[in-house]
């Protein structure tokens, strides 16, 4: 069994998502693929010096990946016959790593392979091994996800009013990935800017007669999105509500709760809740 460390995915062609794999599960000649070091490797083109004395990148982007224990003859000829097509030159789809651990995108490339003499091959291995990618154009970027939550709660906040104030009972972080989750905050933060979704679910027991208004809130900024448990005679409710935010890398999403009631006496107990946010389309 293949235990994959990394997410280095490559395919032949360009735009060949679907062909996607992971190199760590190729084998060649009985010997897989051993992961690669891509970190820091993204070089998004030539700086040029502007008139007003800043740095910009012009030209191609570029990357590679970097086997220090190099590679064996046999997985040479497997990216010569069958990545490239039988030339040293070719258009590939790749999975990598862009400018930090937590951000993998697909992208079109030229991959060119040395020829093997060029390389200190030694009991047949070529070592050190360096993919060369060239001409790389990002396709899709990998989805940022976070989440936190509580189930079977029992925490309640007390002494709700007419001011609007943080909503809290959240119990533990759920998967995240470009997202720092923090339920002790009860707070999402972003790490990279573009157009995101948020989801708020609740239920809860409360305060009977009670109208409770839920707000997401973006720095702590009142945001467009609200929803609210009916004042009703009923002790226990369930609402939600999500929509696309478009946020700047560090924004801290956060709920705020208020209700109808001056006198400082509602009550709120979320039983079950869920707060979570997810990339639909980040900058680049």
């Amino acid at each position: 069994m293949v235990e994959t460390l990394q997410h280095n995915k490559i395919a032949p062609g360009w735009d060949n998502i679907d062909g996607l794999v992971n190199i760590e599960t190729i084998q060649a000649h009985e010997e897989y693929f051993k992961p690669v070091d891509d970190l820091g490797k993204w070089v998004d083109g030539t700086d040029v010096l502007r008139g007003d004395q800043r740095a910009q990148a012009q030209g191609g982007k570029s990357t590679a990946w970097v086997h220090s224990g190099g590679i064996t003859v046999w997985q040479w000829l497997y990216i010569f016959q069958t990545i490239l097509r039988g030339r040293r030159s070719n258009r590939v789809t790749i999975q990598t790593l862009r400018y930090d651990p937590d951000r993998y995108v697909i992208a079109n490339a030229t991959l060119s392979l040395p020829p093997a003499p060029q390389h200190n091959k030694i009991n047949t291995y070529y070592s050190p091994f360096r993919w060369s990618y060239t001409d790389v154009t990002v396709i899709e970027e990998q989805r940022m996800y976070g989440a936190i939550y509580t189930k079977d709660g029992a925490a309640q906040q007390a002494d709700i009013t007419t001011t609007p104030v943080l909503l809290t009972g959240f119990a533990a972080n759920g998967e995240s990935s470009g997202v720092t989750v923090s339920y002790t905050a009860d707070s999402l933060t972003v790490g990279y800017g573009g157009m995101w979704i948020f989801g708020f679910s609740i239920n809860g027991t409360k305060t009977a007669s009670q109208i409770y208004k839920f707000n997401i809130r973006v720095n702590a900024v009142e945001g467009v999105y609200q929803c609210q448990l009916a004042s009703d005679a009923l002790t226990s409710g369930h609402t939600s509500m999500g929509g696309p935010l478009d946020l700047n890398a560090n924004d801290v999403l956060t709920i705020y709760v208020e209700t109808d009631d001056a006198t400082a006496g509602t009550h709120l107990t979320p039983v079950d809740m869920s707060f979570w946010v997810t990339s639909v389309a980040l900058d680049t």
